[in-house]
C-alpha cells in the first residue's frame, strides 16, 4: 500500500474537471469502481452537478483511500489517464495533453509519468499539498484579502502557464502578506517602504522575523527573509519571463515561507 499523500484544492478541481469530457456511461462506471454512486448520485441532475460534488468531497478530506487502497485523487488521475490512454495518447506524452492539471500536480510535488502514473518529484517529507491548503485557509481566516488576491492571481497565472505574472503575483503576494503582519503587529506610524517595515517586524520583542534564527541581517542585508524577497525577483521589480521549473520552484517556496510565518503569527503573544 502507498503512502497517505494529499493533493491541494487546485489539483482536485483541475482533476476532475475533466469528467466534464467523458460519456455519462464511462462517468458512472467510474463512480461504481470508486464507491462514489451516493457521492454524486443522478438525483442531483446533470453531470456538472454530479462532478462539483465530487470535488466537495474530495476537498472535504483528500486523503480518502480508493478501492486499491491509496489515495482516492491519486488513484482517480491515473484511472483517467490509463482509461484515455486507450484512445489519445500516440506522439505525446500523457502530461502534454492535460497541461493545466500536469502544473498543479507539479506543485503539489507529483509528476506524470508516461505509464500513466503520478510520481513523486519532492521527498515524502515534504508535504507541500498540506501546507498550501493551510495557507489558503489561514489568509482567509486572518482577514487578508489583498494578499488572497494576490495570491490566487498567482495560482491562475502558474496553471495556465504564465511564468511571468506567476512570479509577478508570487512577489506581490508576499510584499501584502509581510505589511498585513506588519499592520497587526507595528504601533503606527508605520515605516513607508516594505522592507523598512520587515525590518521593524525584526526588531519587535519578542522578534516576529527573528535575527537570531538569521532570518534578518541588518548589516550585511544577507538574512534569509531577505535572501528570499531577492530570489523571488531577481530582475529588480520586473521579475522576468522563467521557465516551468524555475516558477513553480518559486511558488512551492512561496507556500513553505507563508506557511511558517502565518503558523508564527497565529500563536505570536
Amino acid at each position: 500500500m502507498r503512502q497517505a499523500l494529499y493533493f491541494s484544492r487546485n489539483t482536485i478541481i483541475e482533476a476532475l474537471s475533466l469528467f466534464e469530457g467523458w460519456k455519462t456511461n464511462e462517468f458512472e462506471r467510474y463512480l461504481f469502481r470508486f464507491d462514489l454512486e451516493k457521492i454524486a448520485p443522478s438525483s442531483l441532475g446533470f453531470k456538472p452537478a454530479r462532478i462539483n460534488a465530487l470535488i466537495g468531497h474530495f476537498i472535504a478530506d483528500s486523503s480518502l483511500s480508493g478501492p486499491s487502497g491509496s489515495n482516492i485523487v491519486l488513484e482517480t488521475i491515473e484511472h483517467m489517464l490509463i482509461i484515455k490512454s486507450k484512445n489519445i495518447y500516440s506522439s505525446k506524452a500523457p502530461a502534454d495533453y492535460y497541461p493545466a492539471l500536469s502544473r498543479s500536480l507539479k506543485l503539489d510535488g507529483y509528476s506524470i509519468s508516461n505509464n500513466c502514473k503520478l510520481t513523486t518529484i519532492l521527498p515524502t517529507s515534504t508535504p507541500l499539498a498540506t501546507k498550501q491548503t493551510e495557507v489558503e485557509s489561514l489568509i482567509k481566516d486572518f482577514g487578508f484579502s489583498i494578499a488572497e488576491g494576490h495570491l490566487n492571481q498567482a495560482l491562475s497565472a502558474h496553471i495556465r502557464g504564465d511564468w511571468a505574472a506567476a512570479n509577478s503575483q508570487m512577489r506581490s503576494f508576499i510584499e501584502s502578506l509581510f505589511d498585513s503582519f506588519a499592520d497587526k503587529l507595528l504601533s503606527p506610524p508605520l515605516p513607508s517602504s516594505s522592507n523598512a517595515r520587515r525590518e521593524q517586524l525584526s526588531k519587535l520583542n519578542p522578534p516576529f522575523i527573528d535575527p537570531t534564527l538569521n532570518e534578518w541581517d541588518f548589516t550585511s542585508s544577507k538574512g534569509f527573509v531577505q535572501a528570499f524577497w531577492n530570489r523571488l525577483h531577481p530582475s529588480g521589480s520586473h521579475p522576468g519571463l522563467s521557465d516551468e521549473d524555475d516558477s513553480t520552484f518559486r511558488l512551492q517556496l512561496v507556500f513553505l515561507v507563508a506557511h511558517r510565518f502565518l503558523k508564527r503569527y497565529q500563536g505570536y503573544p
